[in-house]
């Protein structure tokens, strides 16, 4: 995982001569003929694709998230592609990395006034909050105490709570965020659906 410069004219020079994006161009290069891929709509450059998350604007751009499987390491990690219309995007380096939480699963993104906040489910770890400032968001950092929602011991009826890809947003008095759940059942069974809200007033309890 690279750290980039943390202005916009540094980093477009980083990516002329960045050894992923030119992975990528020669991925997308070589998968040009294949009459399956899509011409319209974002497909990601190189691997499997899964959920697209926290697409959001920031600085003049809209940055997209996804679930990326790079080749060197199929764990899920969060790819990140950018656009200036939402139709026409070029590819960036990988977002988010996993870590203590074994695969980036989805969540979303939240835009302040100087960064976004990137909140997803990390797996067995739980809910899991990133954070970036610099202009093209190549840069995230995973705040201490991740993760911030963890993953508890439940009941066989899914008390107190079971937690997956979050929503995040930003109130007056601090941070909501709204967690995909089941009670009552297993999984894509005879469970039923729930949805957990949880507050937070500095993003880490």
């Amino acid at each position: 995982q690279r750290t980039y410069a943390t202005s916009l004219k540094e980093q477009v020079e980083q990516l002329q001569t960045d050894a992923l994006m030119a992975r990528f161009a020669g991925a997308r290069e070589k998968l040009a003929s294949d009459p399956h891929r899509p011409l319209y709509h974002y497909v990601n450059p190189e691997g499997t694709l899964n959920d697209p998350n926290g697409l959001c604007y920031w600085q003049g751009h809209y940055h997209l998230f996804y679930q990326a499987y790079p080749p060197e390491d199929p764990r899920q990690h969060w790819g990140h592609a950018l656009s200036d219309d939402l139709v026409h995007w070029r590819d960036l380096p990988l977002a988010i990395y996993p870590g203590i939480e074994d695969k980036c699963f989805s969540g979303s993104t939240w835009v302040e006034t100087d960064r976004v906040i990137a909140m997803y489910h990390g797996t067995s770890a739980g809910n899991m909050v990133a954070v970036s400032r610099d202009p093209l968001l190549l840069n995230w950092e995973k705040i201490p105490g991740n993760p911030v929602i963890p993953m508890v011991e439940t009941d066989e009826r899914g008390r107190p709570y079971r937690v997956y890809d979050p929503c995040i947003w930003g109130e007056k008095d601090g941070y909501y965020s709204l967690s995909g759940s089941y009670m009552d059942g297993t999984f894509f069974g005879d469970c039923r659906m729930a949805q957990h809200l949880f507050f937070s007033q500095d993003l880490r309890r």
